[in-house]
């Protein structure tokens, strides 16, 4: 398992592509439970409501279909369990390293004209920008490996898989 997460840990770095990880079907499901797993528990942390078991439907829709369709697209579905274990993987790491940060902010009110944001607030604002244009540039290194597309290409999927995501979740407001 160690040798998995420095695995993990150099496709985030992108020092490997998802070609270099196992080729287990088990290995990608349990990553893809295991990311939802961890979701469900920052959504109950935060305060979920009614829409959660939607939205997490909707987050394993979203990380499955594409991959899967657009594997198909390309005639090679036998990467599909690597890329879903690089997909969820490395989600599953970012997530990890996002989660103290959201336990920093809550609890704290949010900022508003009269108050503004606290440093907490700011820090945790900054690091998650930056963790978030990190993900974008993990998933782009991965797709661009798992389709053999030009960078750009697999940037601009990257992105319109991130702003579809926020965009469905928009149908499920809350936590």
């Amino acid at each position: 398992m160690n040798s998995f997460i420095r695995q993990l840990w150099a496709l985030c770095l992108l020092r490997t592509g998802p070609q270099d990880m196992p080729v287990t079907p088990q290995l990608a499901t349990q990553l893809v439970i295991a990311l939802v797993l961890l979701q469900v528990g920052a959504s109950l942390m935060l305060g979920a409501d009614d829409a959660l078991a939607a939205r997490m439907l909707l987050s394993v829709f979203l990380l499955v279909v594409p991959a899967w369709w657009l594997l198909g697209l390309k005639r090679t579905p036998e990467r599909l369990p690597q890329t879903l274990t690089a997909l969820a993987g490395t989600s599953l790491l970012i997530s990890m390293i996002m989660l103290p940060l959201s336990a920093l902010v809550i609890g704290l009110p949010p900022p508003t004209a009269e108050t503004p944001p606290t440093g907490a607030q700011m820090f945790a604002a900054l690091v998650t920008f930056a963790l978030l244009a990190w993900k974008l540039s993990i998933d782009t290194h991965i797709w661009r490996n798992a389709l053999e597309v030009p960078r750009a290409l697999a940037m601009a999927l990257a992105l319109v898989l991130f702003l579809g995501e926020i965009a469905l979740n928009q149908l499920f407001p809350g936590a």
